[in-house]
């Protein structure tokens, strides 16, 4: 169970009951200092209630404009604050090193691109007035957590064929190998395809921004059942919506966009499939990514003398900030039978410090 960027997790031993695996995941929600958590049979039920210190957003008792809000207490990722103007909701999630000022200032802005206010932040405060031309806006300010569930299977005992034989051939596809400083995510609105086999066991998981949205395959399962399942449990995020198109047998796809389209936060969106060797595949596709500058590539290919050493040669941007933790990934299409495609494969992510001398 996920509260916002929180695991909570229970692996279940023999004599477990559906009653003792909610008893025992209640207990380790009940520590979490947003909720208060308790079990009844195989149910679990969530209280939302913050204990004092925690992220709060106080409008003074205003419940219509103008109005002062301001944001107290300790931020924690992937909580999410957020003020509705009329019937217009702006939610803003707390991202790693933010700050009340910080959140303050993220949220005045969401607000003041709304038509019927403006807003400014001051510090820890957000002053809030009605726009030109407006007499009457309501306003209710709150504080949520996201909350998400997922069950893995353990992998059972498979039995791995021999790989098949194509036919010897020649590609002519070229294809320039990539790298960006930053974190590289995709960014909504965009695109996760799959393709392969599915068999049960397979765990696809969609992690966007902080929270991951996963789904287990179950026997008769298809890659158009998966596509439905996971577009209905991404669809729980307060911004992020998902349609599952099924059209294609072979490659259906899964289209994600935000529930708001005036949402100003880039939510990055991350998929993976376990087990490492599972036969499903998930390839994702975005016009944007997140928080990364793509650098020049000056050579990428084997080093002479070395078996199986690759090398990849870069510029560091003369702009690049100091940064020992800054993330570095190396990425290139996806070539298929020779083709190149619309997909790109990704490194993993390394630590690269960048340090100006």
């Amino acid at each position: 169970v996920f509260l916002a960027a929180e695991r909570y997790r229970h692996e279940v031993v023999a004599g477990d009951t559906p009653a003792s695996v909610a008893a025992a995941l209640a207990s380790q929600l009940n520590a979490d200092s947003y909720v208060s958590a308790s079990a009844s049979g195989a149910e679990i039920h969530l209280e939302f209630a913050p204990e004092a210190g925690g992220l709060q957003l106080d409008a003074g008792g205003a419940t219509s404009l103008p109005a002062t809000i301001t944001v107290r207490g300790t931020p924690r990722v992937g909580v999410m604050v957020a003020a509705t103007l009329g019937t217009t909701r702006h939610d803003y999630r707390v991202k790693n090193g933010d700050t009340t000022e910080s959140i303050a200032s993220a949220l005045a802005s969401l607000l003041n691109a709304d038509t019927q206010a403006d807003a400014t932040a001051d510090g820890s405060t957000i002053n809030v007035t009605l726009a030109s031309g407006q007499t009457s806006v309501s306003l209710s300010v709150e504080v949520s957590v996201p909350l998400s569930a997922t069950v893995t299977a353990p992998a059972g005992l498979r039995a791995i064929t021999p790989a098949q034989h194509f036919t010897p051939g020649i590609a002519t596809a070229s294809n320039d190998v990539r790298a960006a400083l930053g974190e590289t995510l995709p960014v909504v609105p965009g695109t996760i395809a799959l393709a392969g086999t599915v068999e049960p066991g397979q765990t696809l998981t969609v992690t966007l921004a902080d929270v991951p949205y996963a789904y287990t395959t179950v026997e008769g399962d298809t890659l158009q059942t998966v596509a439905t399942r996971i577009a209905e449990v991404i669809s729980a995020d307060p911004n992020v919506a998902a349609t599952a198109n099924t059209s294609s047998a072979a490659n259906p796809t899964i289209s994600l966009t935000l529930k708001d389209p005036n949402f100003s936060t880039p939510v990055g969106f991350l998929t993976t499939v376990t087990p490492a060797d599972a036969t499903l595949f998930a390839l994702s596709t975005s016009a944007e990514t997140t928080e990364s500058t793509q650098v020049a590539v000056s050579f990428a290919g084997p080093v002479k003398g070395f078996a199986g050493l690759y090398q990849v040669n870069f510029t560091v941007p003369t702009d690049a900030p100091d940064n020992p933790a800054t993330k570095l990934t190396i990425f290139q299409n996806l070539i298929v039978f020779g083709s190149v495609t619309q997909f790109d494969i990704f490194s993993n992510r390394v630590t690269f410090p960048v340090k100006k001398e």
